[in-house]
């Protein structure tokens, strides 16, 4: 198994376990991870909202973004038994609150963004022109 392979699994798994004691569906789980991806970016690049536009539409980022997201959740199952009976959705959504979040997108991360933003650039002087 390759390690993107290994990845992949690894945050299915995880999503799985999240979902059975938060009780949501696949739709509940993605729409908080990705309103919570959006709320980071805009957070973190506060100053430079057209990359944050450029970050929300690139692959790359939101790879990056689901592999720390299945860290964190790991450490939230770490340290939230499933026998503890208060694990509450606002538990789940305070340990994603991007103003806890410490880490910075990596610079590969933000260069292919920025590539992408500046051919996005080139290309819609080129059909406008």
């Amino acid at each position: 198994m390759s390690t993107s392979e290994l990845i992949k699994l690894e945050n299915e798994t995880v999503k799985a376990q999240v979902q059975k004691i938060l009780q949501w569906d696949d739709l509940q789980y993605g729409n908080f991870q990705a309103a919570m991806g959006e709320a980071y970016l805009q957070q973190e690049l506060d100053c430079a909202p057209a990359l944050s536009q450029e970050l929300m539409k690139s692959r790359v980022y939101w790879n990056w973004w689901i592999n720390h997201w299945t860290q964190r959740d790991i450490v939230w199952l770490q340290h939230n038994p499933r026998h503890r009976g208060y694990i509450t959705d606002a538990a789940y959504k305070l340990h994603h609150n991007p103003a806890a979040i410490v880490f910075k997108p990596h610079t590969t991360i933000l260069r292919e963004s920025y590539k992408e933003m500046i051919g996005t650039l080139i290309d819609s002087v080129h059909n406008d022109g």
